[in-house]
């Protein structure tokens, strides 16, 4: 029988919430203003893949997986795209064309 194995609160909110702002950065820096459903529900899909591919170049460079430097690269990948894109665009709000 196998024991349980305890997480930490901050580790398992952290957990659940980083891929999905990293994707929600990620769909707003390629898609530009947008609403937020289309950021959130999007950007879930997207994280998700993001952490999917990050673990496998993890494990293909022979590094041993483990919770924090992962969630580490996460956010300063994160960080980059938010860096990278023009200041504005990512905190404008969308337009639309009403008629």
């Amino acid at each position: 029988m196998t024991a349980a194995v305890e997480i930490a609160p901050v580790a398992l909110t952290i957990a659940l919430i980083l891929p999905w702002l990293s994707g929600a950065i990620a769909v707003r820096a390629l898609v530009g203003p947008a609403p937020i459903s289309l950021l959130l529900g999007h950007g879930f899909m997207l994280g998700q893949l993001l952490i999917a591919l990050l673990l496998l170049a993890w494990d293909f460079a022979g590094l041993q997986l483990a919770f924090t430097p992962t969630a580490l690269t996460l956010a300063a990948l994160s960080s980059g795209v938010l860096l990278l894109c023009k200041p504005r665009s990512l905190w404008q709000r969308p337009h639309f064309s009403g008629s």
